[in-house]
């Protein structure tokens, strides 16, 4: 990784902005990037007559592996509560439409009860009144 150094040019001088006073102005140096040959060889042989470092690679890789097997236990176990989670909100949804559907029933019944006992009440009226036309008439 670089750093703001990279940002500067050779040569240039760069004024204190913070009011710290009497600093004196310096020259960066500008990064030079190692070059991809020397990085890429150097990963792919290993230093001969070191076996400490093989251990050391070793014991991290078994780390690594460890904590591997650890995160994908938990992931498992993660995803199976979640599954079932699913699983039972699926069934309450179920439960739910069910019920839904049963209520939405109940409520057309009773509209349609309603609107029966609501013509029977304005007939039964209507012919009251017509039963007192008569009455008043004779």
């Amino acid at each position: 990784m670089g750093t703001a150094s990279s940002l500067v040019n050779p040569g240039e001088v760069i004024e204190d902005t913070y009011g710290g006073g009497g600093g004196e102005a310096c020259e960066i140096p500008v990064e030079v990037k190692p070059k991809a040959r020397l990085l890429r060889s150097s990963f792919r042989r290993a230093p001969r007559g070191i076996g400490a470092s093989f251990k050391s690679t070793a014991s991290v890789d078994l780390e690594y592996a460890a904590e591997y097997e650890r995160l994908k236990k938990d992931y498992e176990i993660f995803r199976v509560s979640k599954n079932n989670e699913i699983a039972s909100m699926q069934k309450k949804e179920a439960k739910l439409d069910k019920e839904n559907k049963r209520l939405r029933a109940e409520l057309q019944a009773l509209q349609k009860t309603y609107q029966k006992i609501l013509r029977e009440k304005e007939s039964v009226i209507e012919a009251k009144y017509q039963a007192m036309e008569r009455s008043c008439l004779i």
